[in-house]
């Protein structure tokens, strides 16, 4: 199993920021394992958008539990790059964990983790809506107050 996790660092000089990656997903023979594709591809995709910044360091390494990836940013690499490029792996990888779950296992443990996570329950509906006809949006039941509340979600007949 792949296990990712998302850390934050508060400091008075700024945050730091960690994302770890490391393990073998194990879905199918190698060459052939799309989740350890996936969580690789985005993995490298981080290195390489922060690869010049100034104070962001790259760790690779092989171990008893499988390869090892980690990406750490200083308070000093900010920017849309460094920013822009944890968020993007972040929520692949929450996404690659939510569809995967006993392949990759993702913890973003920084105090703003669940506030800015994906509703990976929208995705678990589109799938159980692909075995019924769909009666509406998909939406979370927050999701649905606020669009009853706005004038943008009327309930339909039969709900």
């Amino acid at each position: 199993m792949i296990k990712a996790v998302y850390s934050e660092l508060e400091s008075p000089d700024g945050v730091t920021r960690r994302l770890s990656v490391k393990g073998h997903a194990n879905y199918a023979p190698a060459g052939q394992d799309i989740v350890c594709a996936g969580a690789s591809i985005l993995m490298q995709a981080l290195v390489w958008m922060t690869a010049d910044r100034a104070g962001v360091e790259s760790a690779a390494s092989d171990g008893p539990d499988g390869p090892r990836v980690s990406v750490t940013a200083g308070p000093g690499a900010e920017g849309p790059e460094v920013a822009g490029g944890f968020a993007l792996v972040k929520a692949g990888l929450a996404l690659l964990a939510e569809r995967y779950p006993d392949h990759l296992r993702f913890a973003d443990t920084s105090r703003r983790g669940e506030a800015g996570m994906v509703d990976l329950q929208l995705f678990a509906r589109r799938e159980k809506e692909r075995e019924r006809p769909a009666k509406g949006p998909a939406l979370s039941r927050a999701q649905a107050r606020q669009a009853a509340a706005a004038g943008t979600l009327h309930p339909q007949r039969g709900q």
